[in-house]
């Protein structure tokens, strides 16, 4: 039996009643520390990883007809690899084959001909003032006009 400073009995329940309380909030804590590490463990593991989403996404802007790639009329049909220049003179073209709900990723495509000449395009979640996460170069042909010309495209992703 223990006596309080006032005088009075203390009894076992109430120490046994904060006990409980400070285990059940430390078993919360620990508890909340293992799912976030199993779920981010998850994600690391099952998520597909940024380098294969942007190389997806490099496919789609060097094939799809409806992107920046050159659509052959007499086929009506595009020539993967062979930019149209026509394409890369707004971001209109850009954003009607990378729409801004899809992702929150910001691309920025430039297109270099061999005497320099550049023309940039870019999507409307690319912030000028951030550095790209990761650059990738291909070497393409460019449709411009009737003249066909080697050069090479340059993608700045930000995801």
């Amino acid at each position: 039996m223990k006596i309080s400073k006032r005088g009075e009995e203390t009894s076992t329940m109430a120490w046994g009643t904060i006990a409980m309380v400070v285990y059940l909030f430390f078993l919360g804590v620990v508890a909340i520390i293992l799912i976030m590490g199993m779920l981010s463990y998850k994600n690391s593991t099952t998520g597909i990883p940024d380098s294969v989403k942007s190389r997806i996404y490099m496919s789609r802007f060097l094939i799809a007809e409806n992107c920046l790639a050159y659509k052959e009329p007499s086929i009506e049909r595009s020539d993967g690899f062979v930019m149209d220049w026509q394409r890369f003179q707004s971001d209109e073209s850009i954003r009607k084959c990378y729409s801004q709900l899809e992702s929150d990723w910001g691309f920025r495509l430039t297109l270099e001909k061999p005497d320099g000449e550049k023309m940039k395009v870019k999507t409307a979640h690319y912030e000028e003032n951030r550095l790209p996460a990761a650059k990738l170069y291909r070497p393409v042909l460019i449709k411009d006009g009737d003249a066909v010309l080697s050069g090479e495209l340059t993608i700045d992703i930000q995801p």
